[in-house]
This record gives C-alpha cells, sequence and structure tokens, in this order.
C-alpha cells in the first residue's frame, strides 16, 4: 500500500474534511468556530470521525489509539456546550458504528436493501445541524433547511462515491440504488441532488453567487471525470474533497 492510499484509508482525510464541515454548521449557527468553548467539539469530530473510518477500513489497534482523545473531547464538549449536544454527536456515532458493526445482535446496517447512501447522509447531516438544535441558535424551519441541504449534498457525493463499491456490494448480494437504474442516470440525478442542497445553504449563509456557482462546476467536473476503474485515490480525494469546498465556501462568506 502506498503512503497515498495509507493516507486516506487511514481516515485522516475525511476527518480533517469533517472539522470544516462541523465549523460551517457553527458558522450557519451564528457561532464563531474558532471560540475556546468550541475547540472540544472541534477535537471530538476529528477524533470520533477518525475512529470511525478507521474501524470502516479494519484498522483495529489504530482505532483503538484513537479512543483516549474522543473520550476526553467528549467529557469536555458536554461540560461546555451541554449534553443535548453530545446526545445528537453520540446518535450519529452510534448509527455510524452500527453502519458497519453488529453489536448485541443490532447493526450491520450497510447490508440493508438500498441503505447505504441515505445512512451516510444522516449522520454527515446530523453533524451539520447539531449546533443549531442543541444551542437553540435557530428556528425550527432554518434547521430543517439546514438539514435538507446538508443531506442533500453528502447524499449526493455518497451517491458518486459508492460507485467504487458497486462490485463488491454486487458479490456480496446487498441491494444498492445502483441496482434501480443504470449509474449514468444516478449521476444527472446526483448533480440536481446537489443543487438542491447548495441552494439551501445558499439561502442560509452569505455566500456570493460565484461561490455557489463554483461548487457547480466542480461538481460537474468530478462527474465527467468520473468512470468505472477509477483508482481509489480518485474517490478518497476528488470525491471527498466537494464537501470540504462546500464547507470553505460557507466559512469564506
Amino acid at each position: 500500500m502506498s503512503f497515498q492510499q495509507l493516507f486516506f484509508r487511514s481516515g485522516l482525510f475525511i476527518s480533517i474534511i469533517s472539522i470544516f464541515w462541523y465549523a460551517a454548521g457553527l458558522h450557519l449557527s451564528g457561532i464563531d468556530p474558532k471560540a475556546f468553548d468550541q475547540q472540544p467539539g472541534v477535537v471530538l469530530v476529528f477524533f470520533g470521525t477518525w475512529f470511525i473510518y478507521s474501524l470502516h477500513y479494519r484498522l483495529k489497534w489504530f482505532s483503538l489509539f484513537m479512543l483516549l482523545p474522543t473520550f476526553i473531547a467528549s467529557i469536555l464538549a458536554g461540560f461546555f456546550n451541554g449534553w443535548l449536544y453530545l446526545l445528537l454527536l453520540a446518535l450519529g456515532g452510534s448509527i455510524s458504528l452500527l453502519y458497519q458493526k453488529e453489536i448485541f445482535g443490532v447493526g450491520n446496517w450497510r447490508k440493508l436493501p438500498y441503505a447505504k447512501i441515505p445512512l451516510v447522509a444522516l449522520v454527515w447531516a446530523l453533524l451539520f445541524v447539531t449546533p443549531a438544535i442543541s444551542m437553540r441558535f435557530s428556528s425550527v424551519e432554518l434547521i430543517l433547511i439546514k438539514f435538507i441541504g446538508g443531506f442533500a449534498i453528502t447524499f449526493a457525493i455518497t451517491l458518486i462515491y459508492d460507485c467504487k463499491d458497486i462490485s463488491l456490494d454486487r458479490k456480496a448480494k446487498i441491494p444498492v440504488l445502483y441496482d434501480l437504474m443504470p449509474v449514468k442516470i444516478w449521476k444527472r440525478i446526483s448533480f440536481f441532488i446537489f443543487l438542491g442542497g447548495v441552494s439551501c445553504v445558499y439561502v442560509l449563509s452569505n455566500i456570493p453567487l460565484f461561490y455557489f456557482l463554483l461548487l457547480q462546476l466542480a461538481f460537474l467536473l468530478v462527474l465527467k471525470r468520473h468512470q468505472f476503474g477509477r483508482n481509489e485515490v480518485f474517490y478518497f480525494l476528488w470525491v471527498d474533497a466537494i464537501l470540504l469546498l462546500v464547507a470553505l465556501a460557507v466559512l469564506l462568506s
């Protein structure tokens, strides 16, 4: 395994992205991500994501190393931001664990028919809206728009990302969305889902129109470059980077 593959397979890159995605959610809720009392939450999101993804890629010893900082950060985050905040993050973490593992006879949800992509999008959408819900800085209507936007963005990105696992899913006889329609059609659908998601974020923020159009262009370029047989780095880097671009557009607005 090359250093490049190890960097992405360790979950480090997606964990860095999770910080920016979470910070964008804070920013949309009118909370300064750089505030001292928000740092435990940022650390918790980073190490919690790294822990989940290291388990996903079967780096068991490495995932054990992540437990201590995740636990310490969760205590501090609960102290500064309240236990509802911690409960919402724990809910997302529990869904992530049960997505890939069976615990006390419950879980391994990635094998549920057509559930993979919606579950992944749900977790990332929860991360996006957790600050707004737990700290009560937004109305129910705004939280709903924010959740729909976060869900749609991550759904569209995961829809493209999941192409790399099609052969494995079919071999394991796991029904996935790509069994319902050809990939070519899903790619077109993903663009409109992404457009809708970014439009929700655009309504809630001061994102310049230029950034809005740039995000659509970036997603279109990924769709154009996408094809079967691409190596994993394309998915780990270029597809995941779309989420990073959305977060940066929010943070820089």
